[in-house]
């Protein structure tokens, strides 16, 4: 039985909405080596990554639950011959800008030692967004949350009782109908809650304020397929 062997944790893209770790291509050349691949799921869209802009509905769901993973994975590869002080962390996309997160956040830290970017990083423009309040808003709106209307802002509202008593069907089927209408800029993305991402990311990184971690960033080579492809 092998062990020490190296460790690759892999977080999928899809912009936060869509993906899953079954999707073809990924981890069939890495298993072909010796390095233990471990690949994350974590919740998308609305699930993952809706936030009210304040403490009652924090958001960051999603990248929370790549920290859980990234704990386990720490405590307990040793089990299945890897070896916790040599976990890389990489992703694509979406993906990217998650590891990149977690190089930011405190978090993360210690989890792993290096990191691989491919076609994201946390500064890009659709990686966080700022009025995550009236995303949430519109949500309620649509859900018809008592009080919610077109014309109102953050304060005028608790939506946090509507939006609890909501089932996860709903929720889904409200997201895929967003889904169709627009892609950039994303409705559910990370937050800099001052938590989980204690600032902007361009804040941190001007601060030397990161896990020092060993990286490599790049673009995959058909990265702009998926937007060209709506053109044709």
């Amino acid at each position: 039985k092998a062990s020490g062997l190296d460790v690759m944790v892999y977080i999928h893209g899809g912009y936060y909405s869509n993906g899953f770790i079954g999707s073809d291509g990924y981890g069939d050349l890495l298993v072909a080596k010796d390095v233990i691949v471990v690949m994350l799921q974590y919740r998308l869209g609305l699930l993952g990554f809706l936030s009210t802009g304040d403490k009652k509905i924090p958001g960051n769901f999603g990248l929370r639950d790549q920290n859980l993973a990234l704990q386990w994975v720490k405590s307990n590869i040793e089990h299945f011959g890897g070896d916790p002080s040599k976990i890389t962390l990489f992703g694509q996309s979406a993906g990217a800008v998650s590891v990149h997160m977690h190089i930011l956040s405190p978090y993360s830290k210690d989890l792993f030692s290096r990191a691989i970017l491919q076609s994201g990083n946390a500064i890009q423009p659709f990686a966080t967004r700022n009025d995550h309040s009236n995303v949430a808003l519109r949500v309620g709106n649509d859900l018809q949350c008592t009080g919610v209307t077109k014309e109102s802002t953050a304060g005028d509202v608790d939506l946090f009782p509507c939006l609890q008593s909501a089932n996860a069907t709903e929720l889904v089927t409200l997201y895929n109908d967003y889904q169709t209408l627009e892609v950039v800029p994303l409705l559910f993305v990370p937050r800099v809650d001052g938590d989980f991402l204690p600032a902007a990311p361009e804040v941190l990184l001007r601060q030397g304020n990161f896990n020092r971690v060993d990286i490599i960033s790049g673009i995959t080579r058909d990265e702009g397929a998926l937007v060209t492809k709506r053109l044709y």
